[in-house]
């Protein structure tokens, strides 16, 4: 690894740009799973309905590829 690519250290670790964007997507997903799932109703809203077409489209795309037994 390049040393200009380093943003900065955390001890022994050097942290890149690639890794804080990484940490941001998984900051941003892990808010949105939330928002999505706090409130969670028999009648969706927006969000929740998002959320449930994102879950089921990953678990109907897996199943194609591995079999519903494996996804």
């Amino acid at each position: 690894m390049e040393a200009g690519n380093v943003l900065f250290h955390i001890g022994p670790l050097e942290v890149t740009g690639t890794v804080t964007t990484t940490w941001a997507i998984i900051l941003i997903l892990t808010l949105l799973s939330w928002l999505a799932t706090r409130n969670m109703k028999d009648v969706p809203g927006p969000l929740q309905t998002a959320a449930e077409l994102a879950v089921g489209s990953l678990q109907n795309y897996f199943s194609g590829n591995l079999g519903r037994e494996h996804a």
